[in-house]
Parts: C-alpha cells; structure tokens; sequence
C-alpha cells in the first residue's frame, strides 16, 4: 500500500472530496434557485456555465480520481478504515462517485452521470443520487425513467427537502399522483 497507514490515507482522500464538493455546491444552488422558479430548461445548460466560468473540472475530476484511487488502496487493506469523526471509507467512496456524477453533468454528459449516480446510491446518499438520476433522464427526454427515479427517491424517505423535489418535479411533468 506504500508507507502512509489507511486512515492519513482515507484523511486525504476525503479532503478531495469535500474540496470538489465545496466547488461544486455553489452551481447546483444556482440551478436548484433556477428549479425552484420553475426556469427548470435552463437547470443543466445553467450549471454547465456556472462551472465553466467558476472552476477548472478537470481539476476537480482529477482530485476525484485521486480520491477514488485511494479508497480503492484502503479497501485493499482494511475496509473498516474510518476517521475520528465516523466518516467511514464507504461513506467517502460513495460521495467520490456522487461527485463524478456532478462532475459529468457539468460536461453535459447526463448519461455517464447517471451511472456514476447509480454506482453512488450503493454506498449511501440514495435519495441525491435517484433524484439526480430523475433530473439527467428528464434532460434526455426519457420521462417514463425519470418518473421512476423520482419515486425511488421519495420511497426512500424520510421526508427530505429532496424527495419535495421529486414530488415538485412529478407534479410538474403532470405525474404525482394525488389519490
């Protein structure tokens, strides 16, 4: 594994995480307030610019991929590997690929991120990911699956700010059911 012991390297890897996290909240607090106003054709076309004018992605997919590389290196080693904080291995992993899903709606590459999505709900944050995924199929013109990923989301409850969303986005595509 080299001469760095598990934990400085999972320390390490989630500091990458949270730094492409960090970089990439902002946009998606753009396009949600975009959402929330019911611009909602403007949502992927506004994070794109937003990321095109505020961060280098290849930088922030490059510290995923560092990120990722060394989750891998742990769970070679010890996969119970966590920090004092609880933060756990897969709980680091799991926002990596999450991240990488963001990462290539930004390059406009919604069906690549809706595997990374897809990949991230098997480590946890499932109800982000499937509304995520319902978003990108939305954008594809493929409702029938969006409408599935939107109610996996609220299925999963508890009732989150994301699952509203979902409901918001079924109502909106005329598919919420009411009785």
């Amino acid at each position: 594994m080299g001469k760095y012991p598990p934990v400085f390297l999972l320390c390490v890897a989630d500091a990458l995480v949270s730094s492409v996290s960090a970089n990439t909240q902002p946009a998606m607090e753009q396009a949600d307030e975009l959402k929330r106003r019911g611009q909602t054709e403007g949502f992927f076309a506004s994070i794109r610019t937003y990321a095109a004018a505020h961060t280098i992605v290849s930088d922030l997919k490059r510290d995923l991929e560092l990120a990722l590389k060394a989750c891998q290196a742990i769970a070679r080693v010890d996969v119970e590997t966590k920090l004092d904080d609880d933060t756990t291995l897969r709980s680091v992993y799991g926002e990596a690929l999450f991240q990488m899903g963001v990462i290539e709606v930004f390059e406009g590459r919604l069906s690549d991120a809706i595997q990374w999505f897809r990949d991230s709900a098997k480590y946890g944050g499932e109800q982000g990911a499937y509304y995520n995924i319902g978003l990108c199929y939305l954008s594809l013109g493929r409702p029938q699956e969006a409408v599935d990923a939107f109610e996996k989301c609220i299925g999963l409850g508890p009732l989150t700010s994301l699952a509203i969303s979902a409901g918001m986005e079924l109502a909106r595509i005329g598919q919420l059911q009411l009785q």
